[in-house]
């Protein structure tokens, strides 16, 4: 019973994340959740992602900040879905880079 309050007391603070309201609002921030999932999730089941898995992580975080600055003081309703596209990018475009990084290092190394 605690964790499905925990959860939906989560999910009550996505809307105030946006600074907007409506379904139309958890649309975009559940795709962005997924996306973080996904990165996350590949960098523990690749194998020669684990070493980096820290330094993914907080790109993956410095992803999401990124996308909020961005989209941040754009009205939600004329930009939605500029919106959803940078939310879902950012978080793994940002992880890539780093592991791109990371790996072109290892070579040289």
């Amino acid at each position: 019973m605690t964790r499905k309050l925990a959860v939906l007391s989560l999910l009550s603070v996505f809307p105030s994340i946006a600074l907007a309201h409506g379904e139309e609002v958890l649309v975009p921030i559940m795709l962005q959740l997924l996306s973080v999932i996904v990165t996350v999730l590949s960098l523990c089941i690749v194998r020669r992602f684990r070493p980096y898995f820290i330094g993914g992580v907080l790109m993956c975080v410095a992803g999401v900040i990124a996308s909020w600055f961005i989209t941040g003081p754009l009205p939600f309703f004329e930009n939605q879905l500029l919106i959803t596209l940078v939310d879902v990018i950012c978080p793994p475009a940002a992880t890539a880079i780093f592991l791109a990084w990371a790996l072109r290092r290892e070579v040289r190394g």
